[in-house]
């Protein structure tokens, strides 16, 4: 929805830059005015028509004259001053009229004449002004004039304003609370990372525009960590401050003992490739252990229990390897054991569950030589305690040696490939399953810590892809899961989506991951065969004048609401009447956009129909947006931005698309090109106009049809999350007033 109210000369700005019913009222006289004084001062026997209809006055297609050319040569920025030159075919006198909202905010009149002009503006306010060159020859009977489009403007920008100051960071346990201020209200985010000049592992953002900075977060790991600050200011000024290159830091150390759960003693695994054998020891005590929450390993049996402390070791690997480990140091009074474990997860009786439920990952001295699957593994050395009698603690030296295996496929370092094309299927059993990297799935709260396989496949076009399940025997449970990366630990962006059995998603070219992981529940790992299907399937829009069939479905995060179209209104239908065509490609080619471009849902951090809502800016202003600037192209892609609010852009470009060459969009104007001015509302709207609704937010949309109930069904576009929907709940009574695309409205059968 529209988000922004901009008061100038008592005119209220809409949602999409245009005026609304008063303000057009006040544009109205105000031309009036100026189109009597330029009658008066040039004495020309023909000037551009205008016309009055519904309270607004519009401009005729030749309201700019053309008597003699008029060159646009540049426009030069410097500070806040901007210098605009040109040319004119004949000796001229020349003006500009400029301003941020439209360009008739201001003007400015050169005294010199000539055909070479240059007009400098000094001591502009930050944004975007539109702008209009116009020119009458020194005779007075020539005029010609150019501009007052979104192409004709330019940015007063100065990011360097915003200053940041007072910069500090507090940390309670794993939580980092960032604070400072800026010297203008601005809206912050901090990006992290682990080293500085590279801030991707995780960012926090501000929801609106303050001095005074909170930023609270929390990283997955310990460490020192590198930072930079992004602000933008309420004009759109941008700046980044990366403490000049080297990044802000600060040090999260672990609150819990070396050697406990929450802050095992970690072996390094990063020189482990095959054919270089890594070994590493380790000497210590189990006396005042930091840790004492595991009493028992299941499967293993024994008179005696582990309810001495233990100190807890942890690696990861990335591919499969050999394991195997050695204590030293047990005697009379001592005796330490050494397990193998992929959770320190307890039951109520705090046993633990050894690796792949094994005893054989158990030793009270040794665990011989075992191959192990990619995943993170942790090792205990717990004291016993004997039946009857007391715990034997005491020191103790711990070697493991790990060697890796040849990559196996299946696994993030080396993932089964599905070519992309027709339709893929592959039978695995996870009982084999190489890989246990993932446990669970940020977003969701299934349990999958069993075994899982691997696959990636990629894109070099916007494909819907659907994988499904099948040929799970009873008892066996694997679950689908879609990913943009298999990089650990996950992040909720880094989940598309998941099922029990069967998704679908409309994905643009990249690279992404399905996991085929074993679900776990009380009773442990629902491991087994199962069948995985892949199909991939070209994405088009409907072809545009083929309307859909059975009503249509919202789209957005508020709930999917379905309607029956029905745009021919009875007494038409008994005339023996239908809608134009041109009307009904207008309402079948907007239908074909409805859910289809979201903020959420997206890939590659990119907004879900990015690439749609692109095409909508450049057929609406007839342009290429990527030629207006990474800002304009920032504003299409990512979620949460936007260039500005486009709810009358998506009609007009539908309208566009409906073959109505003309029509196109203005900003600080609204629609141009088609058969009407904006007319009052009087109830008469046919489907296919565009209404501009009532209230501060002036709002536009595509009328479909009429309920008995009073209210509307409309297309809308820049709704909640930037989707496109179809609304049921707008009343006719909420019109301020309606264009129409064309005259016609009813042809017959």
């Amino acid at each position: 929805m529209e988000s922004k109210i901009f008061v100038k000369k008592m005119t209220l700005l809409s949602c999409d830059g245009t005026y609304n019913y008063m303000g057009r009222l006040y544009a109205f006289f105000f031309s009036v005015f100026l189109s009597a004084l330029l009658l008066a001062c040039v004495n020309r026997a023909s000037t551009p028509s205008t016309s009055q209809e519904g309270g607004e006055t519009t401009i005729a297609t030749d309201a700019f004259p053309s008597d003699f050319p008029l060159s646009l040569s540049s426009v030069t920025i410097s500070g806040k001053n901007a210098t605009v030159e040109f040319t004119t075919g004949v000796d001229a006198r020349v003006w500009i009229e400029f301003g941020k909202i439209n360009f008739s905010e201001n003007k400015r009149t050169l005294s010199a004449t000539g055909k070479t002009h240059s007009i400098t503006l000094t001591d502009l306010e930050n944004g975007r002004y539109f702008f209009k060159l116009s020119a009458v020859s020194t005779d007075g009977k020539l005029t010609s004039a150019i501009g007052g489009d979104f192409a004709s403007s330019f940015i007063i920008s100065s990011a360097s304003t915003i200053s940041v100051t007072n910069i500090q960071t507090s940390i309670t346990g794993y939580q980092v609370t960032l604070t400072f201020d800026t010297n203008v209200s601005a809206q912050a985010a901090v990006d992290v990372g682990l080293s500085a000049g590279t801030y991707t592992l995780l960012t926090e953002s501000e929801s609106g525009f303050q001095k005074n900075h909170t930023l609270v977060f929390s990283p997955t790991q310990t460490g020192t960590f590198y930072y930079r600050l992004r602000l933008v200011d309420g004009e759109g000024d941008e700046k980044t401050d990366d403490n000049s290159g080297v990044g802000f830091s600060f040090t999260l150390l672990n609150p819990e003992p070396l050697g406990s759960k929450l802050n095992p003693i970690a072996i390094d695994t990063t020189t482990l490739v095959p054919g270089t054998p890594l070994v590493y020891t380790n000497n210590s005590t189990t006396v005042g252990a930091p840790s004492n929450i595991i009493d028992g390993y299941a499967p293993y049996v024994t008179t005696g229990n582990h309810t001495g402390g233990e100190v807890i070791y942890t690696f990861t690997i990335a591919t499969s390897a050999t394991f195997s480990a050695t204590l030293t140091g047990d005697n009379a009074s001592v005796d330490n054991d050494v397990q193998l474990l992929t959770s320190l997860e307890t039951d109520t009786n705090k046993k633990a569950t050894l690796y792949n439920s094994s005893a054989t990952f158990r030793g009270n001295t040794s665990i011989a030589t075992q191959t192990i699957n990619p995943g993170t593994y942790f090792v205990t050395v717990d004291a016993y305690k004997p039946s009857g009698g007391s715990i034997k603690s005491g020191p103790y030296g711990l070697t493991i040696n790990l060697e890796a295996q040849a990559p196996v496929e299946g696994i993030a370092a080396n993932p089964i490939v599905i070519p992309v094309g027709g339709v893929f299927t592959d039978n695995r059993n996870t009982v084999n399953a190489p890989s246990r990297i993932f446990n669970t799935y940020p977003g969701y709260a299934q349990n999958e810590s069993g075994a899982e396989f691997i696959y990636t496949f990629t894109l070099t076009e916007t494909k819907k892809v659907t994988a499904t399940l099948s040929g799970m025997a009873s008892g066996v449970d694997i679950d689908i899961h879609l990913l943009n990366s298999v990089t650990t630990p996950l992040n909720a962006a880094n989940v598309l989506a998941r099922d029990d059995i069967s998704l679908t998603r409309e994905l643009v070219a990249g690279t992404y991951y399905l996991v085929a992981d074993t679900y776990v529940n009380t009773y442990g790992e629902r491991k087994g065969a199962y069948t995985l299907t892949v199909n991939f399937a070209a994405v088009t829009l409907p072809t545009p004048g083929t309307p859909l069939t059975g009503g249509g479905t919202s789209g957005g995060a508020d709930g999917a609401v379905t309607v029956t179209f029905d745009d021919t209104p009875p007494d038409i239908k008994a005339l023996g009447q239908k809608l134009h065509p041109t009307r009904q490609l207008i309402l079948d080619t907007a239908r074909t956009y409805v859910g289809r471009i979201s903020d959420l849902g997206g890939t590659g951090g990119f907004k879900l129909g990015w690439e749609l809502l692109k095409d909508i800016y450049d057929t609406s202003y007839h342009t290429n947006i990527f030629s207006w600037g990474q800002t304009a192209v920032d504003g299409i892609k990512l979620p949460g931005k936007k260039i500005n609010s486009w709810c009358g852009i998506f009609a007009v470009a539908m309208v566009r698309k409906a073959n109505v060459d003309a029509a196109n969009w203005q900003t600080g104007i609204g629609p141009k090109g088609i058969a009407s001015s904006c007319k009052a509302n009087d109830g008469k709207f046919t489907p296919g106009d565009i209404l501009v609704m009532k209230g501060s937010l002036v709002h536009h949309n595509l009328f479909v049809s009429k309920k008995s109930d009073g209210t509307m069904v409309t297309i809308d576009g820049n709704q909640i999350y930037q989707t496109v929907k179809l609304r049921t709940n707008l009343k006719v009574s909420d019109v301020q007033c309606y264009y129409l695309p064309i005259t016609e409205k009813y042809v017959p059968e």
